[in-house]
């Protein structure tokens, strides 16, 4: 490689470095309830935009009435007030996933009767994850992930930009 290509791909890792850091700033600052908000808002929102021709369409066919034309209605009623939950109850929701994945790890378990020790096993972490987000909630196990990520990306990025800084330095 020659003398320009080196300080070229030096420079390039200065600004990747930078650009983690930042990252990593963002994910550490950022908090997770916010995010989940937003996370859950835009999903209802695209849930509702996306099934609206349908929902309308079904209704049209509701004229032939014939159980196709029901069925599709009805499914597409129920997508739109998913939507709508996910935009105004997301709390409540991601409350009640969590003690259905509860419910049903240990009826799993239960239900593995003389093996239930091996599928106890199996069913920890489900059980560790239903149990967290009883807790602290969605929001407040997003910013605990955030945060992990966004250490793990400073140190990193930060390192990268030393070295990249240091090699940079060297050859001028």
């Amino acid at each position: 490689m020659n003398e320009s290509n080196q300080r070229q791909f030096r420079i390039t890792g200065l600004t990747i470095s930078l650009v983690g850091i930042i990252v990593g700033l963002l994910f550490v600052l950022l908090s997770g309830e916010i995010l989940a908000n937003i996370v859950f808002i835009i999903s209802g929102v695209l849930i509702i935009a996306f099934t609206l021709p349908a929902f309308i369409q079904s209704i049209k066919d509701l004229r032939f009435r014939t159980p196709v034309a029901y069925s599709q209605f009805t499914s597409a009623l129920i997508t739109i007030i998913s939507g709508i939950i996910l935009i105004f109850w997301h709390d409540a929701l991601t409350w009640i996933i969590s003690v259905l994945i509860l419910i049903f790890a240990l009826i799993r378990i239960i239900m593995a009767k003389e093996g239930w020790a091996e599928e106890l096993i199996h069913q920890i972490p489900s059980i560790i994850f239903a149990v967290i987000i009883l807790i602290i909630g969605i929001g407040g196990f997003l910013d605990i992930l955030l945060d992990i990520i966004g250490y793990i990306l400073l140190v990193l990025s930060s390192i990268y930009f030393i070295i990249s800084l240091i090699a940079l330095i060297r050859k001028r």
